[in-house]
């Protein structure tokens, strides 16, 4: 943890984690108004609880191992439906359920590696 003393006489505390989905570093930061060694306390375990919130998504198990590509697809179009228009959602179906198909219904997510995508996507001049 750093602290950056700001303009307005307050201290920004600031922490930096790496993300195990993405790799990359990311920050969590907190204000308070005196730079102390009990307003660091708290701003650490602050942090750190920000941190654990950020990272839940992964150890409460939305991150499902065994899912399916066809499984994920028609979890993320049913969430999908509820925030864009019905012609946006009848595209991204249609566009969907071609990756799908032509890749396989029963591949696991977690054995598509960026080499398949890339030649996937290589090879396909259109989505029709």
């Amino acid at each position: 943890m750093w602290v950056e003393k700001r303009a307005k006489d307050n201290y920004k505390f600031v922490e930096q984690y790496k993300d195990p989905l993405t790799g990359k570093n990311k920050r969590v930061s907190l204000t308070l108004d005196k730079n102390t060694a009990h307003t660091r306390k708290q701003a650490q375990s602050a942090l750190e609880a920000k941190i654990q919130q950020r990272l839940l998504h992964i150890k409460d198990g939305t991150l499902k191992h065994g899912i399916t590509l066809k499984q994920l697809s028609d979890e993320w179009l049913k969430n999908y439906h509820t925030l864009v228009k019905y012609h946006t959602y009848d595209n991204a179906k249609s566009r969907t359920h071609k990756i799908v198909s032509d890749i396989g219904n029963d591949v696991l997510v977690e054995k598509v590696k960026p080499v398949l995508l890339e030649d996937y996507l290589g090879s396909v001049k259109y989505f029709v």
